[in-house]
C-alpha cells in the first residue's frame, strides 16, 4: 500500500496527551511520521503511515482519544480501499438478512397455516415487521455478545444504524 498523509481533528490537547499518544504511534512500523498541534483549535493530528485510515483511527481510540474528524479529502476513497470495513459490513448485512428472513419467513409459514383467510396485504405487513423486530433483536444480542456492549449500547448502535 502506498505511503498517505492523513489529517484529522481531534481531543488530543497538550503535550501530556501527546506523551500518552506516542507509543502507540511509535511503536508501529507503518508509521512513518506523525505530528500533533496542540496550539490550534482542532488539535490536527497529522500521520504518514502505509497503514489505512480506519487503522489510524483505531490506533488513536485504542491510546483513548478521539478522532472527531477527517480533514482529508479522500475520506471516501479510503473506505473503499479498506478491505477490513468491507468485510465487517458484509457481515453486518449477512447478520441484517437472517434477523430479517427468520421473522419475515416466520409470519408468512405461521399466517399461511394458521389464518390462510388472512389478506396478502396484511399478511406482508404483518411480516414486514416482524423481519424488522427479529433483525433488531439479533443485532442487539451479536452486539452484546461479539463486541461486549452492555444492552444499552447494543440497542442504541443498532438503533442509530437504522436511523430510528
Amino acid at each position: 500500500m502506498p505511503m498517505k498523509t492523513y489529517t484529522f481533528k481531534t481531543n488530543i490537547n497538550c503535550e501530556n496527551c501527546v506523551a500518552k499518544i506516542s507509543p502507540f504511534l511509535n511503536e508501529n512500523s507503518q508509521i512513518q511520521s506523525w505530528k500533533v498541534d496542540t496550539q490550534n483549535p482542532d488539535k490536527i493530528l497529522i500521520v504518514e503511515s502505509d497503514l489505512t485510515e480506519n487503522q489510524v483511527v483505531e490506533i488513536v481510540n485504542k491510546a483513548g482519544f478521539q478522532v472527531k474528524e477527517n480533514l482529508n479529502t479522500n475520506t471516501k476513497a479510503s473506505f473503499w480501499e479498506d478491505f477490513s470495513v468491507w468485510k465487517r459490513a458484509s457481515k453486518n448485512t449477512l447478520n441484517c438478512l437472517i434477523g430479517c428472513s427468520i421473522g419475515d419467513f416466520g409470519v408468512i409459514i405461521y399466517c399461511q397455516t394458521y389464518h390462510p383467510q388472512m389478506s396478502m396485504y396484511m399478511m406482508m405487513i404483518l411480516a414486514m415487521t416482524a423481519g424488522l423486530t427479529t433483525s433488531i433483536i439479533l443485532e442487539t444480542i451479536l452486539l452484546k455478545l461479539n463486541e461486549g456492549f452492555n444492552w444499552s449500547q447494543s440497542l442504541n448502535t443498532v438503533k442509530t444504524k437504522r436511523r430510528f
